[in-house]
This record gives C-alpha cells, structure tokens and sequence, in this order.
C-alpha cells in the first residue's frame, strides 16, 4: 500500500526537521513517497502616484529558479540519507495555508509534516502561523516540528 506524506519546506531550520522527522518516523515502508512543497510569492505589479513596476517573464522566471533551489535541497537531503526513496517536488506560487491543503487532500495524504519557527504568542498574532493556519483547516493529521 502506497503511503504520501506531505512535507512542506522553505528556507528556516525547522523545515529541515520537518525532513528529517519524516524520514526518521513516518516514510519507512516501500512505496512510501514523500511530497516535497515549497510555496512563494509571485513578484507583484507596484503602482504609486509617479511610478509603476511590473514584473517581467525573466524576473519571475528568475524568482520561481530560485525558490526551487529550496526544494531541490530538501530532495537532495533525502536521497543522501536514503538514495530508493521516492521523492516528487511542488514549487506552487500561491498561499501556503491553502496550497499545502489542497495538495494534501488531493493526493489523499496520510499526513502533512511542517516545521514551526517557533514565532511565539505576540509574533504569531501579528505575522500569522502558517502551521496553525494548516493544523485548523486540514482534513489530514498535521504534524507541526519545532525546529532545532
């Protein structure tokens, strides 16, 4: 029985635990596969009163390679520490709370794995928890890891 573990990482320490717990607790069956997602923001078009920006093709395309560097490190981890591991990647530009979500119940994930920054109360209610976010509105158990 195929077993997906969604893994969500970004560029913080608690990510790479995220990795490493999964690899540790959860992927040890074979056909187990593990979902990496990295989510970004596109660049955006700025407007004032005297100026406007508007990303080019080149300039998005040069941001999406670089946030797949992220992923692309995560995948390496894990093909370091077990080289048969089936490993697939998502870079998605979009909302983390919704896109972890939505590519979790679409591929019917055991579970969703991701870090916590460990923000604290006053950061968290001013920046947001993108762990709570997911923990309170997906259908999958969450597992949220403090980083190291």
């Amino acid at each position: 029985m195929v077993r997906n573990f969604v893994v969500a990482v970004d560029k913080c320490a608690a990510s790479t635990a995220a990795v490493e717990f999964v690899l540790r607790n959860l992927a040890q069956a074979e056909g187990d596969v593990v979902h990496l997602v990295h989510c970004y923001k596109r660049l955006q078009t700025l407007a004032g009163q005297h100026f406007a920006y508007v990303p080019s093709d080149v300039e998005q395309e040069s941001m999406r390679k670089e946030e797949y560097v992220v992923l692309q490190q995560a995948a390496d981890t894990i093909k370091q520490a077990r080289p048969n591991q089936e490993v697939h990647t998502y870079l998605v530009a979009g909302d983390p709370r919704d896109e972890i979500v939505e590519l979790a119940e679409k591929l019917d994930a055991e579970c969703v794995v991701l870090g916590s920054r460990g923000l604290g109360a006053v950061k968290r209610a001013i920046l947001g928890s993108v762990s709570s976010a997911i923990s309170h509105s997906c259908s999958r158990p969450v597992i949220i890891v403090h980083g190291k």
